[in-house]
């Protein structure tokens, strides 16, 4: 509950459901105390793969502008979608060059 220690991070996909629950969830968690630190919004379309796929993300960056209109204090990292799960050290390594 010490801020000063510990942070909540939300994590949601880019999806409408996910925004509502992240915004309510963020009101219960500050009401009660819990410092919430950030926001990371995983696995993210990429707008340069396709017509599909940049479709996609022009409906996730809509979502975000509700996300980010109720919650624009809240720090925001983006994750983009992996062509890979993310298991083990050569993987994690790779991942980590993404952000």
């Amino acid at each position: 509950m010490d801020s000063a220690l510990s942070s909540f991070a939300i994590v949601l996909a880019a999806e409408r459901l996910p925004v509502l629950e992240t915004i309510e969830l963020h009101e219960e968690l500050t009401r009660t105390g819990v410092d919430v630190g950030a926001l990371v919004v995983n696995r993210r379309s990429p707008a340069d793969r396709g017509e599909f796929l940049a479709r996609r993300r022009a409906v996730e960056d809509e979502h975000l502008v509700t996300l980010r209109d109720a919650l624009p204090r809240v720090p925001l990292q983006e994750v983009p979608l992996g062509e890979e799960d993310v298991v083990g050290p050569e993987a994690l390594e790779r991942f980590s060059t993404l952000l």
